[in-house]
């Protein structure tokens, strides 16, 4: 008999949602990066503005691989780690990263139009409104 439950999927790139709540936690290496790129987000953002983002927050794999999250617990960025040795394609993460940022507006933990940000080593062509994280030194 066949499977007729179709595999849940959200946004406007069809994403699992089993896809959008993953964490790489097994991943070690990947997860000791993640972690960097999040302690880094979380110091610019405490020199760029201390007393506004004091009681701010900073999510690692809850909802991306890296959350900032304001005094209410909305998300106002998410951001996505990776490092590569050779050139790599990741229109698919850009995707997903669309994806998740619906979804997360639709369970109305943020706005439609926060910014996805994407941390890598390489130089990419963006899409899917997934912009670079430009660090500031």
């Amino acid at each position: 008999m066949a499977n007729t439950n179709p595999i849940p999927t959200f946004g406007p790139n069809k994403t699992k949602i089993s896809t959008i709540t993953y964490a790489a936690v097994t991943s070690w290496g990947g997860f000791v990066y993640q972690g960097l790129c999040a302690l880094c987000v979380a110091v610019e953002k405490i020199l760029e503005d201390e007393d506004n983002v004091r009681e701010w927050y900073l999510n690692v794999e809850g909802y991306e691989d890296c959350a900032v999250l304001n005094d209410k617990r909305e998300i106002v960025s998410l951001h996505q780690a990776k490092c590569y040795k050779d050139d790599k394609n990741f229109e698919d993460e850009f995707k997903k990263m669309e994806d998740k940022r619906a979804y997360w507006h639709n369970k109305k933990i943020c706005q439609p139009d926060i910014p996805l940000l994407f941390h890598c080593n390489r130089s990419l062509n963006y899409l899917h409104d997934v912009k670079a994280y430009t660090y500031e030194d």
